[in-house]
C-alpha cells in the first residue's frame, strides 16, 4: 500500500490523500492506482496528484468528478502492483514485507510475537508486535531498537526495552 484516501476535497471530485511514500509527493509517480473497497481491490484509476492548502496532497482520478462519488472512496487504501515498485535500497524495507515477520529479543532469543502493523508517529515508524504479552510497540530504529531484519528467514531481532 502506498497511502490512503482521507476524504473528498471541494465539489469537483478531488480527494485528500495520505501518502506513505518518501517523499510524500512520490505518490504521484505511481499510476494507475488501485483503490480498496473493504477487503477487495476494485478499480484501477489513472490519477493526477497536486497539493492544496497547507501542503495537503490532492488527487484527481479520471472519471471521478463529483463530491458524492469522491466521498464514497474515503478510507480506501491506495496500492499499485508490486512489480511497479523499485527494489528497495540495502536496509530499506517496504512495510508490507515486515508485517507477519516473527520478532525475537536479541540476547535471550525469546519470541515476542509477530509484526501485526507498522505505525508512523512522525519521528519514526513503530513496529506493532502482537504476541503472548499482548500488543507491544517497538521503534523501528535500526542499530538502536532493531538489531537485524532477515526477510529470507522471516525474522526481526530487537533489543529488549531495558537495553534501548
Amino acid at each position: 500500500m502506498l497511502g490512503r484516501v482521507l476524504g473528498a476535497h471541494g465539489l469537483d471530485g478531488r480527494l485528500k490523500v495520505a501518502s506513505w511514500t518518501r517523499p510524500a509527493e512520490q505518490l504521484a509517480g505511481y499510476n494507475p492506482w488501485w483503490l480498496s473497497c473493504g477487503q477487495r481491490w476494485v478499480r484501477a484509476w489513472t490519477c493526477q496528484v497536486g497539493t492544496g492548502p497547507g501542503g495537503q496532497l490532492l488527487a484527481r482520478l479520471a472519471g471521478l468528478n463529483d463530491r458524492d462519488r469522491a466521498r464514497s472512496w474515503g478510507g480506501s487504501r491506495i496500492a499499485v502492483p508490486r512489480a511497479r515498485l523499485p527494489e528497495p535500497a540495502q536496509g530499506v524495507y517496504y512495510w508490507c514485507d515486515l508485517v507477519g515477520l516473527a520478532v525475537y529479543e536479541q540476547h535471550s532469543g525469546a519470541h515476542l510475537g509477530r509484526v501485526s502493523a507498522l505505525l508512523d508517529n512522525g519521528a519514526h515508524e513503530l513496529l506493532e508486535i502482537s504476541g503472548r504479552k499482548g500488543r507491544q510497540l517497538i521503534p523501528f530504529v535500526p542499530g538502536v531498537h532493531v538489531h537485524s531484519v532477515d526477510l529470507q528467514a522471516g525474522r526481526i531481532c530487537v533489543c529488549s526495552p531495558r537495553e534501548s
